[in-house]
């Protein structure tokens, strides 16, 4: 998805466009994940009244309409990012917030075996976290 099909999703939905809403979308154009705080420092400068709760329900409008998607990091903070559509899953660096698609998915195997086990998997979400290599060789 990009900023363009996600500004026709929101008509589409009868959502008013406003700058400060397509100044939020334009932040995920780099296609990294950012936390709400994140998005908030970002738009403050242009916009000092948009508060924090405001950049967090429209993150929450974003994933519902299903422009954005959430991961929860293991810090217990949800990180946002463009929803691609496709099932990918993803390592995202807790430093720079680089969100980088895996090649394959790891859980088909481990899905099969599992339904003839447990039963019928219809979901299941598998997330990785860590430090890219560019901020890995930033440290030494």
């Amino acid at each position: 998805m990009n900023i363009k099909e996600a500004v026709e999703i929101l008509k589409e939905k009868g959502v008013r466009i406003t700058p400060q809403r397509q100044a939020l979308l334009k932040i995920f154009a780099d296609n990294k994940s950012y936390t709400a705080r994140q998005v908030a420092e970002f738009l403050r400068p242009i916009y000092p009244g948009f508060s924090y709760d405001t950049v967090y329900r429209n993150l929450k409008l974003f994933c519902q309409l299903g422009i954005l998607g959430e991961t929860m990091a293991p810090d217990g903070v949800a990180r946002y990012s463009l929803n691609t559509g496709e099932h990918h899953h993803y390592f995202t660096c807790l430093r720079c917030g680089v969100k980088v698609a895996l090649e394959s998915c790891p859980m088909e195997e481990s899905k099969i075996k599992l339904s003839k086990k447990i039963g019928s998997i219809t979901y299941h979400r598998f997330e990785l976290f860590g430090e890219c290599k560019s901020c890995e060789e930033g440290k030494k």
